[in-house]
């Protein structure tokens, strides 16, 4: 079996088994960090403020860095038969979906509350 060819070229194209899932991870983990540090942020502001949306908020973002980092480092590792399998699962973009509005929701209550004085 051979691979793709070149276009006006009788040689293959060279292979580049890794580099996609390393740029994969690289930036599942950058956006696992952005969620994290605002994760840290709403619960700052949630001990500052006492308001519970916020922890509730915060707490939900801490969820979704971890599940996000660990989502790049499971298309790392994994091995090529199951990376494909791995890839293909739409549950984890909709949980992630989810977790995000529910926290885009939670803060917006949040801000609601503490402008309404309550």
């Amino acid at each position: 079996m051979t691979g793709p060819r070149l276009r006006g070229a009788d040689r293959p194209a060279p292979p580049d088994p890794g580099l996609q899932p390393e740029r994969t991870c690289l930036a599942w983990s950058r956006t696992a960090f952005v969620a994290a540090v605002n994760a840290l942020l709403l619960l700052r502001g949630a001990t500052m403020g006492g308001n519970r949306l916020m922890l509730a908020g915060g707490v939900l973002c801490l969820i979704l860095a971890g599940m996000m980092w660990l989502w790049g480092y499971g298309r790392l590792t994994l091995d090529k038969p199951r990376r494909t399998a791995f890839g293909q699962g739409r549950w984890i973009m909709a949980l992630t979906a989810l977790i995000l509005v529910s926290i885009s929701a939670l803060t917006a209550l949040s801000a609601l509350n503490v402008f309404n004085g309550g």
